[in-house]
């Protein structure tokens, strides 16, 4: 028997204070209409409107929910082996933050049916406004005084919403795989729209409220470069949905015609030739200085090696005058195609490995005292960012030392091997593969800062006859 669906107005309700009637989906199955609340309410006027092609914003934004309400609708109805009622209440409100389950044939509002709408017009509210209306059992209510608990995955995400229900799914995943960055990246995507909008749903976000949430960051005072971090974790968890067919396409918000992510503006500076100079040449009483001067150099000499695949590099790795090795970033999106990075093993790398490099050299053991076998995800990545942290610090005082302004971080290393082959006639594809990248726009990216000197050269030729 077919199942239909629509949205109507049920005017046999109405709100005594707006005067508005709720919006409700009407579902039918042998011949019985079941009316379900969709939180909104709208005078006859404005919903006779919804049909117009010409919209003002906000019935434009109710138009575009409602649809968005039925299609979901729709979606469970088709996903269900054996159409009922209750089945269908159940997947329907699994996650609603505004509604309650209905079962009688004419629905009527109830209190909990206001949050979120604007008692004078009777419209939506931005999601960011409704979010105070809704109590959110966060992670503190669940785990007493600790935030989270160290796995992740013991996090009751079904109680947090919709959307967030998707994210522990993914997590899980990333966890079993001991991506521990990974998982803390998609921990502060999710974070980040549930302080936005507690019980999150996919039918909440459009392109529009996408578009709020986007300058609610930023009035925060996050960076382009977070906002866009976060919305491409949000983008991942919408095409994991919608492949496994637990959401329709048409809830997809993101495209041309939608919500495109920004990206952030990073001016990725490479370090000078000449003070990389002083920097090779720089002498300290101080032992620790040195050492991390030398593992600075070996970034800059090892292809411009990532600071967890330096601290991931076991002895077996090294294969007669290369180190082997595959980028933990992209290992497990390479799995069936792995690409292996070789580095030639220079004087100055071989020098470092045999002064701070572990004695013993058991094929299985670490080049570098950074981690131990038997560490898990978190603590790797633990003792990684502390690496990172160490090397950042004391070259930032060899710098000041010499006198360079610039930050010799490690990605400032990681940036300078690229850009100096680049100027030393490389070409590009060969750098690329150096890099281990997969993308051609991912090395440009690397490539496309000169120092100011070069560029002042550069416009000084286009006057020649003045010198």
């Amino acid at each position: 028997m077919t199942v239909t669906t629509a949205i109507i107005l049920n005017k046999r309700r109405m709100s005594k204070k707006t005067k508005n009637y709720p919006v409700v989906l009407r579902v039918t199955f042998n011949r019985d209409p079941r009316q379900y609340s969709l939180g909104t309410y709208l005078s006859a006027e404005d919903f006779a409107k919804l049909s117009s092609p010409r919209l003002g914003i906000k019935l434009r934004e109710i138009k575009e929910k409602l649809e968005k309400e039925e299609q979901r609708a729709k979606t469970i109805i088709k996903n269900l082996r054996k159409f009922s009622f209750p089945a269908f209440s159940d997947k329907f409100f699994a996650f609603a933050a505004h509604a309650r389950k209905r079962s009688a044939k004419a629905a009527s509002p109830a209190p909990a049916d206001l949050k979120g709408v604007n008692s004078d017009s009777g419209t939506d509210a931005p999601l960011a406004d409704r979010a105070k209306g809704i109590r959110r059992k966060n992670f503190k209510n669940q785990f007493g005084k600790r935030k989270y608990p160290r796995q992740r995955s013991e996090i009751d995400f079904q109680a947090l919403g919709e959307v967030a229900s998707h994210y522990g799914h993914y997590i899980r995943k990333l966890e079993a795989q001991d991506r521990a960055g990974t998982v803390e990246c998609y921990m502060s995507s999710m974070n980040s729209l549930l302080d936005y909008l507690p019980q999150l749903r996919f039918a909440d976000i459009t392109d529009i409220e996408l578009h709020r949430y986007e300058t609610w960051m930023e009035e925060k005072g996050n960076s382009i470069t977070t906002t866009s971090l976060y919305l491409r974790c949000l983008r991942r968890i919408f095409n994991l949905a919608i492949a496994k067919k637990l959401i329709d396409r048409d809830l997809y918000p993101f495209g041309p015609e939608k919500y495109v992510i920004p990206t952030g503006v990073n001016i990725k500076k490479a370090v000078p030739i000449d003070d990389i100079k002083r920097i090779y040449h720089y002498q300290s009483p101080d032992s620790s200085k040195l050492m991390y001067r030398d593992f600075w150099l070996f970034i800059y000499l090892a292809n411009g090696m990532n600071v967890k695949d330096m601290a991931m590099l076991k002895y077996k790795n090294i294969d007669g005058e290369f180190i082997r090795f595959i980028r933990s970033k992209t290992a497990n999106t390479t799995r069936s195609n792995p690409h292996i990075i070789s580095v030639f093993c220079l004087v100055e790398l071989q020098s470092t490995i045999e002064r701070w490099g572990n004695a013993d050299k058991s094929p299985d053991n670490y080049i570098f005292p950074i981690l131990s076998n038997g560490m898990d995800g978190y603590e790797k990545r633990h003792k990684i960012q502390l690496f990172t942290k160490l090397i950042n610090s004391y070259m930032y005082e060899i710098g000041a030392e010499l006198g360079i302004s610039q930050k010799l971080s490690t990605m400032a290393a990681r940036h300078s091997f690229s850009t100096q082959l680049k100027r030393s006639g490389v070409n590009v594809e060969a750098i690329r593969e150096l890099l281990g990248h997969h993308n051609l726009k991912t090395t440009m990216s690397y490539l496309d800062s000169f120092e100011d000197a070069s560029k002042a050269e550069q416009v000084a030729n286009l006057l020649p006859f003045k010198k």
